[in-house]
């Protein structure tokens, strides 16, 4: 990277390399590439050349309109937005649409039952021995046709056409389509990137064969869009629809939906699909779990955004983390919940308007919330927020702590205690909007203090973070 002049006279800071914007955004050459392609990412090629260059600026301008085109914050008592019309859930047909070519089937012969009245003195022909065979094949392969398991015709690719879902396989072929005789539209993933896809293959039920789940955007009766979850069979039968239908009651107000989906999370052990979503625009969020028929289980409610499911043992049975932000306490938060246990809530502290009424009386196995940084108070953000989570030996978290991209990793133990917490580079070299001295001076203390919920009381961990690097320069730039 180098910093140049315009002619203007202002100076910018020029990335020279497809690592250079990586590392500026803080994410992996990959997904920077994937996120020009897709996403609109403002990247520039030389002429003739595949070299690429692009400018700081017009990369954090980028980023924080399409990170922070919604507010965060909860509307004042007077100002609550007018409830929306709930929106009709989607139909569910539990037949295949009738256009679908039907599975074609050998008629077999079951042979009337054998009546033997006497035991023959003279020993059987080849004949009547193939013939008995015969039939004893023949019986078998009725009695285990249930049991067999048929090609699985997954789709490679899904395609919209109309109002009509196609579903292709490797080669372009269409091996099944589905009509929804309504208006139907890919679903925004570049605001939502936990979403990862607005189609997966998914074994739900953990027996070998992939679901197709879909999430596309409707149409309301008021011209509203709201999200629809179908779960498709592989070969393109239709086995359920949902929409959140769910009235979530906080003391600032009652949120009624559109809700917008965040994460999908299959749970094989119980065959159910676990889902997190929260209101649009505002905050209140809620992760439910869909049985094999699509009937809806409240898991767990929060004040403030669920944008991460992810599965874990944890001693010695399946649960489920939920990461994201909570608004009570302006902090990142990650949430252990117990699909044995009763529904919960988050753990409140107060009485304020993000008091929840009538929520769920449980509460998560454990509570973690993971404070917004120094840089991240002086970019002048309400909060912080979990951006990625992964689960290994230990349980490992980035949070989200400036538009420039910058991070804080934390490393927890499976038990959920804090082994560390290390700045990202971009971290370092982000220099706040505000305008303050950074990085922070000689003497300031570098520590987070992270609040933990365990046995139904807080415990706070006082978790020293390392110094930036020595200043350094390179081509001009800081």
């Amino acid at each position: 990277m180098k910093t140049i002049r315009e002619s203007d006279g202002r100076e910018r800071v020029r990335l020279e390399t497809w690592g250079e914007v990586a590392s500026h955004l803080g994410i992996e050459v990959r997904t920077a590439q994937r996120w020009e392609a897709r996403l609109g990412l403002p990247v520039r090629r030389m002429d003739g050349s595949q070299a690429v260059f692009a400018f700081a600026d017009e990369l954090d301008h980028w980023r924080a309109d399409r990170e922070f085109r919604k507010t965060d914050k909860a509307p004042a008592a007077p100002t609550l937005p007018p409830e929306p019309v709930e929106p009709p859930k989607a139909p569910v047909s539990a037949q295949p649409p009738a256009h679908l070519p039907l599975p074609v089937f050998v008629p077999v012969p079951v042979p009337a039952p054998l009546t033997v009245t006497a035991i023959p003195e003279a020993p059987l022909s080849f004949r009547a021995w193939a013939g008995i065979f015969g039939v004893l094949i023949v019986v078998a392969i009725v009695l285990a046709r249930p049991f067999l398991v048929t090609p699985n015709h997954a789709p490679s690719v899904l395609a919209i056409e109309g109002s009509r879902l196609l579903a292709l396989n490797a080669e372009g072929t269409s091996i099944w389509s589905h009509d929804f005789s309504e208006s139907i539209a890919i679903i925004d993933t570049g605001s939502r990137p936990e979403l990862r896809k607005w189609w997966q293959l998914a074994d739900i039920e953990g027996d070998g064969r992939s679901e197709v789940v879909v999430v596309l955007s409707h149409v309301g009766p008021d011209g509203t869009p709201f999200d629809v979850l179908h779960v498709f069979e592989s070969d393109g039968s239709l086995r359920y629809s949902y929409s959140p239908a769910i009235t979530l009651r906080f003391k600032a107000g009652t949120y009624t939906g559109p809700w917008a989906f965040w994460d999908i999370e299959p749970q094989p052990h119980e065959k159910t699909l676990w889902l997190a979503f929260e209101h649009s625009p505002w905050w209140p969020s809620a992760v439910v779990s869909l049985d094999p028929s699509g009937k809806e289980t409240l898991r767990y409610v929060q004040p403030g955004s669920i944008k991460i499911l992810r599965s874990m043992q944890f001693e010695g049975r399946p649960h489920v983390l939920a990461a994201g932000v909570n608004n009570e306490f302006a902090s990142a938060s990650l949430a252990l919940l117990d699909p044995a246990a009763p529904p919960a809530a988050a753990p409140q502290d107060g009485d304020g308007e993000f008091a929840c009424i009538e929520c769920p009386a449980g509460l998560p196995v454990r509570y973690v919330l993971l404070p917004a940084s120094p840089l991240n108070r002086l970019d002048g953000l309400p909060y912080n927020r979990v951006d990625d989570l992964s689960v290994g030996a230990d349980i490992q978290v980035e949070t989200y702590e400036s538009l420039g991209g910058a991070a804080m990793v934390y490393q927890l133990s499976r038990n959920f205690d804090v082994k560390s917490v290390t700045p990202s580079d971009t971290y370092w070299t982000k220099r706040p909007r505000s305008g303050a001295p950074w990085p922070p001076q000689d003497g300031e203390p570098l520590e987070m203090y992270v609040r933990s919920w365990q046995e139904n009381r807080w415990s706070v961990a006082r978790v020293p973070y390392s110094p930036p690097p020595p200043a350094r320069l390179t081509d001009g730039c800081q």
